[in-house]
Parts: C-alpha cells; sequence; structure tokens
C-alpha cells in the first residue's frame, strides 16, 4: 500500500503518491514545521489535524486525502492557504528537524513538498469539503492544545506523532 494526496476536483493537477516509509516522513515534516510556526488556534487546529495522519496509529497506506479535506475555514482561506504555504516552506528548511531522530532523504521530500504547494495554490473556496466528519476523520476537531513537551508538536486524539512513530 501506499498514501496519494490529490485534489480531486482538479484532476491534471499532480498527484502526491508517496510510499509508506515517505509518507511517514512527508506528514511528519510538515507536522513539525505546523506546530513549529502555528500562532493562533486556527493554525494549531491546522498542526493537530497534519500530525494526526498517524501511520502509528491508523496503519500503513491509511492517511491519504484530498486537499479539499483539509480543514479550510471559508472566509479565512487566503489565510490558510498562507499558513500552509510558510508551513511547506519550513519544511524545506528543516524547521524542527532537531527534534528528529531520522534524517530523510531531502530530494524525495522536497519533491514531495512542490506538488503539495502546487495543490494548495490551486485550491478553490467551492471545493472545500462540507462533511465535517470526513475532514475530521483521523481525530476530532481538537478543543484544547496539547504540545509534547519533548517533540513540540502538537497532540491529537491518540498522542504525539513522534512518540508514536518512536515506540513503533
Amino acid at each position: 500500500m501506499a498514501n496519494t494526496i490529490t485534489y480531486e476536483m482538479q484532476p491534471q493537477l499532480e498527484q502526491v503518491q508517496m510510499s509508506n516509509s515517505s509518507t511517514q516522513v512527508f506528514i511528519t515534516a510538515l507536522a513539525l514545521s505546523a506546530s513549529a510556526l502555528a500562532q493562533n488556534d486556527a493554525q494549531k487546529t491546522l498542526a493537530v489535524w497534519i500530525g494526526a495522519h498517524d501511520q502509528s496509529v491508523f496503519g500503513i497506506g491509511m492517511v491519504g486525502f484530498d486537499v479539499s479535506e483539509m480543514p479550510w475555514v471559508i472566509n479565512a482561506i487566503d489565510e490558510d492557504k498562507a499558513f500552509w504555504l510558510a508551513v511547506i516552506e519550513g519544511a524545506r528548511a528543516k524547521l524542527g528537524w532537531e527534534r528528529w531522530n531520522y534524517t530523510p532523504r531531502e530530494d524525495w521530500l522536497f519533491s514531495h513538498l512542490e506538488n503539495l504547494s502546487v495543490l494548495i495554490q490551486a485550491f478553490q473556496p467551492p471545493d472545500i469539503c462540507d462533511d465535517q466528519d470526513r475532514v475530521w476523520s483521523f481525530t476530532p476537531r481538537p478543543k484544547i492544545f496539547d504540545l509534547c513537551q519533548r517533540h513540540q508538536l502538537y497532540r491529537h486524539d491518540n498522542g504525539c506523532l513522534l512518540c508514536n512513530d518512536e515506540a513503533g
């Protein structure tokens, strides 16, 4: 199995297709960056959402998504896009990597990050998924924000992405 990130409403755009190990690296790099950059509750919510795509909890090949299923806020779409693009740039700049017990293969990771950037830049508000159960299928929308003291990642309902990964 593998994982794919799509934009089904724009099928001409290249999907992000990753092996299971590449997916874990990809999600972790994004979660580290998002947790470091999050300044407000909306951004912390996005950090929790990406970190909840935790293969250690849900199983390999089970954490792909469509960009329409991201927790977009219709009246803050430009802010959400700007945050995600900053998160991608932060991941490219290795933001938070010192808390990771792994050194990823950058050429693979950066290629996947670039593909995600294209999908996010192309995303249009009419394509937002209205089904909140689908958007939050990996974890409930957070009511509070709990930061793992060891990894400085926002925890989802099943814990910290890196703690879970290290527990194996």
